[in-house]
C-alpha cells in the first residue's frame, strides 16, 4: 500500500502536504490583506483627494466585487480543467501588482481602476485552492485541512494589520499598499517553483467511477436546494455586514 493510500493520518499530513497547505494559507492570507488594505487608507486617501464618503465607498467595494464576482465562476471552471497551482500563481502575482500600483494612482479614478483589476486577480483565489486540497487530503481529513485554510483571514486581521498600520502611519497610505504587494510577486514565483499540482481524485474514492456533472445539471439542482438557497442568502448578508465593517470602522474610530 502506498503512502496516499495509507488509512492513517500520516498518509495525508506529510511534509510536503503541510507545506502546500500552509503555501495555500498563506496565500489567502494576503488575498484578505490585500482586499481590506483600502479601509485603513480611506481617511488619508479622502483628505488627499477631496472625495465623498459616497465614492470611497463605491471605489471599495463595487469596484472590487463586481469584477471578483463575474470572474469567479470561469475560473472555477479552469481549475476543474488546468493546472491550478499556475492559475492561484498568476492570480496572486497579478493582484499583488494591482495592489502595488493602488500606492501609484494620482486619482480616485485610478485607484478605483486598480481595485477593479485585483478583485479581478483575487478570483483566482478560492476555488482552486479548494479544489487543491480536496485533491491532497481524504474527504475524512478535509475539515481540518480546510479549518486551517480559513483560518487566513484572522491570520491577516491579528499578524499583517498592525505591520501595514505602522508602516502607512510612519511613512503614508501609499507605502501600505507597496509594502503589501511587493512579497505578493515574489511569493507567487516561490508557490510555482516549490509546490507541485496534485493528482486529480487521488483521494476521492469514488474518482473515475462517476462522471461529474455538467454546470448546468448543477446549478438546476443548487437552486432547487432549499438548503443551499438558505446557506446562500445568509453568507450573503454577513459579507455585506463583514467587509462593510472592515472597510468603515478604521473611518469611524479616526472621526
Amino acid at each position: 500500500m502506498t503512502e496516499d493510500a495509507k488509512p492513517g493520518p500520516q498518509g495525508d499530513w506529510r511534509p510536503s502536504t503541510l507545506y502546500a497547505l500552509g503555501f495555500l494559507t498563506l496565500i489567502a492570507t494576503f488575498n484578505y490583506l490585500d482586499r481590506s488594505l483600502l479601509g485603513l487608507a480611506l481617511p488619508a486617501i479622502k483628505q488627499e483627494m477631496h472625495v465623498s464618503d459616497t465614492v470611497l465607498g463605491l471605489v471599495s467595494g463595487l469596484a472590487f466585487v463586481l469584477f471578483y464576482s463575474i470572474l469567479g465562476v470561469p475560473i472555477a471552471w479552469a481549475a476543474d480543467r488546468y493546472n491550478r497551482r499556475n492559475i492561484i500563481a498568476v492570480g496572486f502575482a497579478f493582484w499583488s501588482l494591482m495592489t502595488v500600483l493602488s500606492g501609484f494612482v494620482a486619482n480616485i479614478w485610478q485607484l478605483a481602476i486598480a481595485r477593479f483589476l485585483m478583485g479581478a486577480g483575487e478570483a483566482a483565489g478560492l476555488a482552486p485552492s479548494t479544489s487543491m486540497i480536496s485533491d491532497l487530503f481524504r474527504a475524512g481529513r478535509r475539515p481540518l485541512a480546510m479549518s486551517i485554510f480559513g483560518t487566513a483571514g484572522a491570520i491577516s486581521g491579528i499578524a499583517f494589520f498592525p505591520v501595514v498600520g505602522w508602516i502607512g502611519e510612519g511613512h503614508g497610505w501609499r507605502a501600505m499598499f507597496v509594502a503589501a504587494g511587493l512579497p505578493g510577486v515574489l511569493l507567487a514565483l516561490l508557490f510555482v517553483l516549490t509546490v507541485r499540482e496534485p493528482k486529480r481524485g487521488a483521494k476521492d474514492e469514488l474518482a473515475g467511477r462517476v462522471e461529474a456533472p455538467g454546470v448546468r445539471e448543477t446549478a438546476r439542482f443548487l437552486l432547487g436546494s432549499r438548503a443551499y438557497l438558505l446557506l446562500l442568502a445568509g453568507a450573503t448578508f454577513m459579507g455585506a455586514s463583514l467587509f462593510g465593517s472592515v472597510a468603515w470602522t478604521p473611518t469611524f474610530l479616526a472621526r
